[in-house]
């Protein structure tokens, strides 16, 4: 399942466990898909604001360099990248999905 497909399962059982009962006490009959009608509107309303979900990524990958010697090519390279990944996390380094996933 992923992380858009809980999300909105999650706003469905919300829905549900608060709008159910005072329906029913209400006479009315309650309808399962209302939950995920709901659930669709209220993503789709979060997802026109702009909102997306953080996922968990790696940092780009670092050149081996075990067996090199200082001030080589490959140790220099492998130096520049733990640099460039340090400046990342610095600066927030995240990633990001669309709440809602675009159909292709």
């Amino acid at each position: 399942m992923t992380k858009q497909e809980e999300i909105r399962e999650g706003i469905a059982k919300l829905t549900e466990d608060r709008f159910r009962f005072p329906a029913e006490e209400a006479g009315l009959i309650w309808d399962k898909n209302f939950n995920y009608m709901l659930a669709s509107n209220i993503l789709s309303y979060l997802h026109s604001q702009g909102v997306v979900i953080k996922v968990d990524r790696e940092l780009p990958s670092l050149t081996d360099a075990s067996r090199c010697s200082p001030g080589s090519y490959t140790w220099n390279k492998h130096i520049a990248e733990f640099n460039y990944q340090q400046d990342m996390l610095r600066a927030g380094y995240g990633a990001f999905e669309p709440l809602i996933e675009e159909k292709q």
